[in-house]
């Protein structure tokens, strides 16, 4: 809980070979004064494996 609000993280994006991008999320979340653009690290990720970027997809919720 952070600010009086809870965050709930897709967990399998802090691991294996996306972590890059997940931990970009969570550094996000703990220094928001920071300007990481993990999304963008998701995106040139699946870029390279040659993979789409689902719309709908969501790795951080803020409850």
């Amino acid at each position: 809980m952070r600010d009086g609000r809870v965050y709930i993280i897709f967990a399998p994006i802090l691991f294996g070979l996306d972590n890059v991008a997940g931990l970009g999320y969570l550094a996000e979340l703990l220094h928001p004064e920071i300007d990481l653009f993990p999304r963008c690290a998701v995106q040139e990720y699946l870029d390279r494996r040659g993979l789409d970027l689902p719309l709908d997809l969501i790795f951080i919720y803020s409850a």
